[in-house]
């Protein structure tokens, strides 16, 4: 089969290399548009809200380094244009993919944006880990959904969600970016602190309830 990559969002911000981040993966984009899908997260929807004088959060969150990365880089108007126009939802055959979370029974194609990038810092101020299960499964037809936004310290399957997210975007010294390899339930990881060290995990399950109570975690 074809290997396909999808981005969760979040490719600015936080970090001196925005503009490179952005011209590789729109370069990687174009060149494999049937394979490599790269998602909206907060990051740009606040640079979005920016470009359209709603709001200057984004400035405040990281907007200011990356204004200068884009500068730098020589970012054109276009490529900045393609990067607040990524879709929201990316759905292949077993997996709904997300920046933040989704909300059970309402239809996918009309899921409400705040919450699919911001939640639990969205209008229903809930945490998609909350949700129930069940409730999460029949909104996906049974697919699990892929997300991130909300840092955990390790890549975890609960039998209907999988968090990538291990805080990249911090700076603490002991945080990490994820590649997850969901045909082989495999996590690359490495430190964000220089270190060129790729260490290999297995993503970690967990064992879920029906009252959503966490039993067993296996790493």
């Amino acid at each position: 089969g074809i290997d396909q990559l999808v981005v969760g969002g979040d490719m600015i911000d936080r970090g001196p290399d925005s503009g490179k981040v952005v011209q590789y993966l729109r370069s990687l984009q174009y060149t494999y548009p049937e394979s490599v899908h790269v998602l909206m997260g907060n990051h740009e929807d606040m640079l979005l809200s920016f470009f359209q004088g709603k709001s200057d959060q984004w400035v405040h969150h990281g907007g200011y380094e990356a204004s200068l990365s884009f500068e730098r880089e020589k970012i054109a108007q276009g490529a900045l244009e393609w990067v607040t126009t990524r879709p929201i939802l990316f759905e292949d055959d077993e997996y709904v993919y997300v920046h933040a979370g989704l909300v059970p029974g309402i239809p996918l194609d009309n899921q409400p944006v705040d919450e699919n990038l911001w939640m639990p810092y969205s209008e229903r101020g809930i945490r998609f880990a909350d949700y129930p299960l069940e409730a999460i499964r029949k909104t996906t037809g049974g697919k699990k959904v892929v997300f991130g936004h909300t840092p955990k310290n390790y890549v975890f399957d609960d039998g209907i969600r999988i968090c990538c997210d291990l805080g990249a975007g911090f700076t603490e010294s002991n945080r990490k970016l994820a590649l997850v390899d969901l045909t082989n339930d495999t996590v690359y990881q490495t430190l964000t602190n220089g270190n060129p060290e790729v260490r290999v995990r297995k993503i970690a399950r967990k064992r879920v309830e029906k009252n959503d109570g966490v039993q067993n975690v296996q790493r």
